[in-house]
């Protein structure tokens, strides 16, 4: 599929023009570890604006290793079906160094519809994703919990499946392997969990979870970044 530079930074999501009122499901603030420090947070709100529709907006600030201040605003809408939650829309703005990187994309029968905008410079995308895909680069509790779902324990080995990345718009396919377990420590308690490396163009990182399909946390090598599931700040797991 040839080479193809990922951001470092798997984070992110984005939106507007929705009712101002909503129900809020869930609130979350994650903490994100640099080189073993905590560098920022990234804090996710979950909404539902009406029924079978659900809005989340995620929220980063933190310092990057060379100590300039990036901030992400983003928002992933998701509309419910019978057997999961398909995103229909998506958003995301980042800016560091007064820089700024804008993504707008809509999602329809597997079209994917919208612009990168980049340095004042707005390119078009127009892919065919499939009607299977993984939307990666936003929050860890839609695209990677959905991805660690699609790992089959039981056949094992590596397996595949394509990844929209919104930010390099593009589709690639994601190669998906058991690496064993880890033994992490989680409340002061060890628990033993299943390690799922992903790799997808440049960018190798590791899904953790239960052998039943729960997923935990993700760590990226490259950034060391890890998040937890809601009541934890941080995963206690030792950085590489």
């Amino acid at each position: 599929m040839g080479h193809v530079a990922i951001p470092r930074l798997v984070l992110a999501v984005g939106l507007a023009a929705l009712p101002a009122v909503a129900r809020t499901e869930d609130k979350t603030t994650l903490a994100i570890l640099l080189g073993g420090r905590k560098a920022g947070a990234e804090t996710v709100v979950r909404e539902m604006p009406d029924s079978g529709t659900y809005r989340d907006t995620v929220r980063v600030e933190l310092t990057t290793p060379g100590g300039l201040p990036l901030t992400i605003d983003s928002t992933l809408v998701l509309r419910e079906t019978l057997e999961t939650l398909v995103p229909t829309r998506y958003t995301f703005e980042a800016k560091v160094a007064g820089r700024e990187t804008s993504v707008r994309l809509d999602f329809e029968g597997g079209r994917v519809r919208g612009a990168i905008t980049e340095a004042g410079q707005e390119r078009a995308v127009d892919l065919d994703a499939g009607k299977d895909f993984v939307l990666l680069e936003n929050n860890v509790f839609h695209p990677y919990r959905a991805m660690y779902r699609r790992y089959n324990f039981d056949k094992g080995g590596v397996q595949t499946v394509p990844a929209l990345v919104p930010s390099a718009g593009v589709v690639l396919e994601a190669r998906m392997e058991r690496k064993g377990t880890a033994r992490v420590k989680r409340e002061g308690k060890a628990e033993m969990l299943e390690r799922v490396e992903v790799r997808l163009g440049d960018l190798v990182f590791d899904l953790y979870g239960t052998r039943g399909g729960r997923f935990l946390f993700l760590e990226c090598a490259s950034l060391a970044l890890r998040a937890a599931m809601p009541g934890y700040e941080e995963a206690e797991l030792p950085l590489r």
